[in-house]
């Protein structure tokens, strides 16, 4: 069998085939070697010896070459090295069991897969190679240089989340990664900054540590807020006031039928015994924060969540855990009522809902029925319609959103607390002036008006956007943005959870930075 073709260079003295393996024998057809102390070439012959390396497989066969190697007598006087190895650069390192290109293979695999993983696949390849290999793979790689940065964006990454962060910073340009390393500190971060005077733009997110390392380290370059995050505070701020004004599971019982109908109030009916006992711990939690203790010394004592903390410090009235129940033709009244009034069948009004989507029995109509005859002439009782806190959060940023009966439930909710209608102005506004950015003056006449709102969660996103304004205003003016920081981010989660969360910082900076070669 010749194999000559396969291997340019070598002489191909036997090929042996075998049902897995083949094994080739090469030797080279040059008569001298090269020192690798002095560079001087020598044809004076030391002694043979055979070196043993794998290939890449062909087909399903491994295959293993056995190359005839030679050792030489170096001639000059003034080189140190007496005796030295024929070395073979193009194929193999000194020491190595692999050739290049199935080391190459091999490192791919260490890249795209864990180790553990990239073991149990390896056999399918024609060749065996331990987690430990496939490890010490990643951690040789040398990692490409990368130009002097420009516009550069950090964000953190949880190495374990609530105790142990990271630092992720890529390359806005370039679309790379160039740093990663532990902790969010003002001194890690500084260090990393510190040999790059050509940065003259970082975008970020609203971290204070970020943004004093970024002053201190390149006083110069141009502070960007991320604009996600900036949503993400005017979203998570609405929440708060949704929990605030809406208490209780996050089900908003409606009233919707009649014009005197009225939503559930929580204060129209005594407290159960447990709403009593939380009551009273909301109070206690709330006297402890007047008093001045930390939230999470609060925490820690009541046994609490931070996040429970915070929403008890924020309540004004007992939280209510009434329950209404809404009967499952209540969707179809709309429709039913009509025929109702022109006296029409109940087959007929069962034929009409279920082609509009009903799937209940007919009995459950017929008791619908009986309680809309049997209401007084003319009155339209009213009924209960849930709506959740996720719902309403949804319509004060895309009222579009919603269904009719949604929105009727908003409308009802919209008369008994104005201040809903604010707080949807105030969205709309600062989703209008982000999106396009054509108008900073009319960006500060909002900052203006969320801090003169009577509503304290849109005065404290004010109070935000004041405290880091410069970073702001550049958020506006100029395209950056940490979307791409972001991303690489969700990259490192996807890398942890292939390796169980186990890989070290060292091992995530390999995988994280590496770059693939181009084919």
């Amino acid at each position: 069998m010749n194999v000559s073709c396969l291997y340019p260079g070598w002489d191909c003295l036997h090929v042996g085939l075998s049902l897995n393996q083949m094994n080739v024998y090469l030797q080279r057809p040059s008569l001298d070697g090269v020192c690798p102390s002095c560079s001087h070439s020598s044809e004076r012959i030391h002694s043979y010896y055979w070196r043993t390396l794998t290939d890449t497989p062909m087909g399903e066969r491994a295959v293993i070459l056995h190359l005839r190697c030679r050792k030489f007598f170096c001639r000059q006087q003034a080189c140190s090295q007496r005796i030295f190895t024929e070395r073979h650069p193009a194929w193999c390192h000194p020491y190595a069991r692999k050739t290049n290109r199935l080391r190459s293979f091999l490192t791919k695999l260490a890249f795209s897969l864990a180790a553990e993983a990239a073991s149990r696949l390896a056999p399918f390849y024609g060749v065996r190679v331990s987690a430990d290999t496939f490890l010490a793979l990643v951690r040789s790689e040398p990692l490409r240089a990368f130009q002097a940065p420009t516009v550069i964006g950090l964000d953190d990454w949880a190495m374990k989340k609530g105790h142990q962060y990271g630092t992720l910073i890529c390359d806005l340009e370039t679309k790379r990664p160039i740093g990663l390393f532990a902790g969010r500190t003002t001194e890690a971060v500084k260090a990393w900054l510190a040999p790059y005077p050509s940065i003259r733009m970082v975008t970020r997110d609203g971290s204070r540590e970020y943004a004093k390392a970024i002053t201190e380290a390149r006083p110069d370059a141009l502070q960007i807020t991320d604009r996600w995050h900036l949503f993400h505070h005017v979203s998570r701020s609405i929440d708060h006031w949704l929990k605030r004004v809406f208490p209780g599971k996050g089900t908003i019982s409606v009233l919707i039928a009649s014009s005197t109908s009225t939503a559930s109030d929580p204060t129209s009916r005594p407290l159960t015994e447990k709403e009593e006992q939380k009551w009273q711990v909301i109070q206690q939690v709330q006297a402890q924060h007047r008093q001045g203790i930390s939230i999470s010394r609060i925490s820690r004592e009541l046994s609490l969540d931070r996040k429970t903390v915070r929403k008890y410090c924020s309540l004004r009235t007992p939280m209510s855990h009434a329950r209404h129940r809404s009967h499952s033709v209540e969707p179809y009244r709309s429709v039913i009522l009509p025929l109702v009034k022109k006296g029409v069948s109940a087959t007929h009004i069962f034929t009409v809902i279920q082609a509009l989507g009903y799937q209940k029995s007919f009995s459950t109509l017929k008791d619908f029925l009986a309680r809309v005859r049997a209401s007084p002439a003319g009155h339209t009782s009213p009924h209960v319609f849930p709506l959740s806190r996720n719902r309403l959060h949804t319509y004060l940023w895309s009222p579009s959103a919603l269904s009719s009966q949604e929105a009727a439930a908003v409308n009802v909710l919209e008369d008994q607390h104005p201040s809903l209608r604010e707080v949807k102005v105030l969205v709309e506004t600062f989703q209008q002036r982000m999106q396009h950015r054509t108008d900073w003056p009319s960006f500060e006449a909002w900052v203006q008006q969320a801090a003169q709102s009577s509503i304290p969660e849109m005065q404290n996103v004010s109070t935000y956007l004041i405290s880091d304004w410069k970073a702001v205003a550049n958020a506006y003016h100029f395209p950056w943005s940490n979307g791409l920081v972001e991303g690489h981010v969700n990259r490192i989660k996807v890398i942890k959870r292939q390796m169980y969360g186990r890989a070290n910082v060292d091992l995530l900076r390999q995988k994280v930075l590496y770059t693939w070669p181009k084919v």
